[in-house]
């Protein structure tokens, strides 16, 4: 038999986690999907922090003028304003609450610095800041209805949602709700390498396209520029070390980011990406940091301990660093309160395009647009369940759901052809490959593979006509900015015919 709830939640990272906190409050009979688990999801690595304006010598306006700053011409300024200015207030509440944000010991809050970032506004728990709020917000969820499983498809008719298909335990569980919440992350996984976590595989962002929402800016993939590559894996060393003063260096050991740009090591971080790939790598100097008489033990237990276990002491050795594939910028298009264009569907987080981060998203603002998103989602989710609900549910037939995972070969050509540095050759050169890949068939709805093909058609079509360089997007074929400021939207319909257009070429 299914479940019927008033609300389901899909996704197990910060943005799903505020929502359940805020339905509970609310008194809404919830049921939440949780993947793997809270710890498989990408917002348990975040190390830097979330980003408010708390200080007496910050505001939102100076928050917001680095916002627009950093997203480069395509920040949506009134939507920016109202999460900058109501996160702030999510954010105070979180710290009346209890989270665990770091302190002064005078008692005020330590904050910290990251690129882009005109002051200190970034708080933190030490280098685990991701992985603190979440473990302690996970207890005021006790008693909300959990499901480990993982989403395959989306219970959708004519525009209208009314709940997902799960499978777990090795058969598939219809659950139907009157509001579905969607927060199943970003997907960076169309990469070799990349810092997320393998769970995010960007079904939730595929079904939504699938069924009718729109995606939005998905040729911006922001690549952190600081990943140290040891054991085969990728490990994000957060822009906090810069902020509290390390500096990169070439491979002669010379600080070459000044000459890049005014703000140096703090840049926004597709300056600092490029600048790192034009050589090939670079180093980070932690030393800075022990000069100005900082704990770096204290400050960054976590990155300290990972480094020492690769052989690796970052209190007395350099760093060696390159850039990976790090947030979905792009993602389902969705309003103020979250809603897509499929009723009853909303999308929050790294899935989600609110029009927050631009063509490149400032430091520490996703955790901050999880906490507001997941926040405002549900007053939406509410009108659903106790004004308009569900009266009757149409039957949604049984399938099977065969996961094929991912292609790495694929992977391979699109971080060749499709990441930090891109031009016409080399995403002509991915569109012919996913046309073969879609001709051949044998891409079940919900895998892997098939949500990998369709999310780097979207990403290779975004960029194909996107023929000019802005924020995380540089065409080295078109290395200037266009005059005009412009979105790209895109479906999973027009995504075919563009490849198409593209392999002709």
């Amino acid at each position: 038999m299914p479940s019927v709830r008033d609300v389901v939640v899909v996704g197990a990272g910060l943005s799903g986690l505020m929502a359940v906190y805020r339905l509970k409050a609310l008194g809404i009979p919830t049921i939440w999907v949780i993947g793997g688990g809270v710890d498989r999801s990408n917002s348990v690595l975040a190390q830097g922090g979330i980003a408010a304006a708390l200080s007496p010598e910050d505001s939102v306006d100076a928050h917001l003028q680095d916002t627009v700053i950093a997203g480069d011409g395509l920040v949506e300024e009134d939507v920016a304003r109202g999460i900058i200015s109501e996160g702030a207030q999510i954010v105070s509440h979180l710290v009346h609450l209890g989270v665990p944000f770091d302190k002064n010991p005078d008692g005020t809050l330590n904050m910290t610095r990251e690129g882009a970032h005109s002051r200190r506004r970034i708080l933190h728990i030490k280098d685990e800041t991701g992985k603190g709020m979440m473990h302690y917000l996970f207890k005021f969820v006790s008693g909300v209805e959990k499901v480990r499983g993982r989403l395959v498809d989306l219970l959708v008719e004519d525009g209208e949602a009314y709940g997902v298909r799960v499978k777990t335990n090795g058969h598939t569980e219809d659950i139907y709700a009157s509001a579905v919440i969607l927060a199943t992350g970003g997907y960076t996984g169309m990469y070799i390498h990349s810092t997320g976590n393998a769970d995010q595989d960007g079904v939730g962002i595929a079904l939504a396209a699938h069924y009718g929402a729109v995606l939005r800016d998905t040729e911006f993939i922001q690549f952190h520029p600081t990943v140290f590559f040891g054991g085969g894996k990728a490990f994000l060393i957060t822009e906090a070390v810069r902020g509290e003063g390390a500096i990169l260096l070439d491979s002669k050991g010379e600080r070459f980011m000044v000459e890049e740009h005014p703000m140096a090591e703090l840049a926004p971080r597709d300056i600092v990406a490029r600048a790192i790939h034009r050589r090939g790598g670079a180093y980070l100097d932690f030393r800075p940091i022990q000069e100005k008489g900082i704990d770096i033990e204290e400050r960054f237990p976590h990155i300290v301990e990972v480094l020492r276990k690769e052989g690796i002491d970052p209190l007395r050795e350099l760093v060696p660093v390159y850039p990976a594939a790090h947030y979905y910028i792009g993602g389902i298009k969705v309003d103020w309160w979250g809603q897509s264009d499929i009723k009853r569907l909303m999308v929050i987080g790294e899935a989600a395009s609110t029009g927050l981060h631009g063509a490149n998203r400032l430091a520490s603002n996703s955790l901050l647009e999880c906490v507001v998103m997941g926040y405002r989602s549900t007053f939406r989710a509410w009108w659903y369940a106790t004004q308009e609900p569900h009266r009757e549910v149409p039957k949604f037939e049984s399938k099977e759901y065969e996961n094929l995972s991912s292609d790495g070969h694929l992977k391979g050509q699109m971080s060749r052809h499709a990441g930090i540095i891109r031009n016409g050759y080399g995403l002509r050169k991915v569109a012919r490959k996913l046309l073969s890949h879609m001709e051949n068939g044998n891409l079940p709805l919900g895998s892997q593979r098939w949500a990998q093909i369709m999310l780097s058609g979207a990403t290779i079509c975004s960029g194909w006509w996107r023929t000019e360089s802005r924020g995380a997007h540089y065409r080295e074929d078109y290395p200037e900015k266009w005059k005009e400021k412009k979105h790209s939207h895109i479906t999973l319909k027009e995504i075919r015919q563009c490849l198409e257009r593209m392999g002709g070429v």
